[in-house]
């Protein structure tokens, strides 16, 4: 799994006695750098994306059942969470979860896409005074703090560019929704990780003259997925295994994020798309490959968070995956703010 991912790169990237090791040579080291930087679309080898896709999702699931117990213990078959996982197939049980969200997302992309201006969105969407502060206290962290500090609503909405603003309203929606005083730290992380990751995506589909805020919303999906199924599990009244857990998530999630997507409303373009990355994993639309660009980024950066590679290692797979001009360490990661 990705903690041997992690043992394989933390070694492999420091002496060539590791690499002899775990079975290469030091002429190879090309070949296990690839697999690190998780091989760009455009590059794209339908044998190596295989292998790619499998470490990324195996280092999300890692990284979700870090609360939950390695040793069986009391988690028998019985409690397998069947019952669950059946009720999350249920669009009722899940609109407990998804409660007021999906009008809110379903206003949001119709708004972006009639509306030609920060203010003709905000008048369309009837912004609360709560939602309003939410924004203007994002607006000044990193990602979207920059250059700027601004110093009220009224500023963000004249000066900051249309689609950084939509996607700070549908960060607000997605904070206030996820988020609370009694949320946990993995969940808290998780929420971290999906905004970083709909950046990603943002920054990609501006460049590509793509609709910024659908591709912004589906690089989140995932992580909101993930912290549904998070707070879910913690409430079972028997923890489970580990390795038993790994396994159920990795067969539900990819049609949990699409189900979730279709409780929210989103338009078919945005469904195929996760279609395509999670489910058939055929050909990529440029959505698809938008949203797989932007997931291979994103656990590069978290394998840079986690000191598993350095910064100079962490910039040169960004610019393998022509992301260099993004400059995403300092947006992602800057303290200014």
């Amino acid at each position: 799994m990705i903690a041997e991912l992690f043992l394989k790169a933390k070694v492999l990237l420091n002496t060539e006695h590791a690499y002899k090791q775990l079975g290469y040579n030091t002429g190879n080291i090309t070949q296990i750098k690839t697999d690190l930087r998780l091989l760009h679309p455009q590059h794209y080898e339908p044998s190596y994306n295989s292998r790619c896709q499998h470490q990324m999702q195996a280092f999300f699931i890692e990284y979700f059942c870090k609360d939950f117990s390695s040793a069986p213990a009391s988690y028998t078959p019985e409690h397998h969470h069947c019952g669950l996982f059946h009720d999350l197939k249920s669009p009722s049980y899940r609109a407990t979860l998804t409660q007021h969200l999906p009008q809110a997302i379903s206003r949001l992309l119709h708004a972006s896409r009639h509306s030609l201006n920060n203010d003709e969105s905000s008048k369309k969407l009837v912004l609360s005074p709560s939602i309003k502060q939410h924004m203007l206290l994002i607006a000044n962290k990193p990602p979207f703090a920059q250059q700027q500090i601004f110093n009220d609503f009224s500023q963000m909405k004249t000066h900051m560019e249309h689609n950084e603003f939509l996607a700070v309203i549908c960060t607000a929606f997605l904070q206030q929704h996820c988020l609370n005083t009694h949320t946990c730290d993995v969940e808290k992380d998780l929420f971290a990780h999906g905004l970083r990751n709909a950046y990603i995506s943002l920054c990609l589909a501006q460049n590509q003259k793509q609709d910024g805020l659908s591709a912004f919303i589906n690089g989140f999906l995932h992580f909101i997925s993930l912290i549904y199924l998070h707070r879910e599990l913690q409430a079972c009244e028997v923890q489970p295994a580990k390795d038993v857990l790994q396994n159920e998530i990795t067969q539900f999630l990819p049609r949990f994020n699409y189900w979730l997507a279709k409780d929210w409303g989103l338009p078919d373009d945005m469904l195929s798309a996760l279609r395509e990355r999670f489910i058939e994993n055929d050909d990529l639309s440029s959505l698809a490959i938008i949203m797989q660009t932007a997931d291979h980024a994103n656990l590069a950066l978290m394998l840079f968070q986690e000191r598993l590679i350095n910064r100079k290692q962490t910039l040169h797979y960004l610019n393998t995956m022509h992301l260099g001009d993004y400059h995403l360490l300092q947006k992602l990661f800057s303290t200014a703010h």
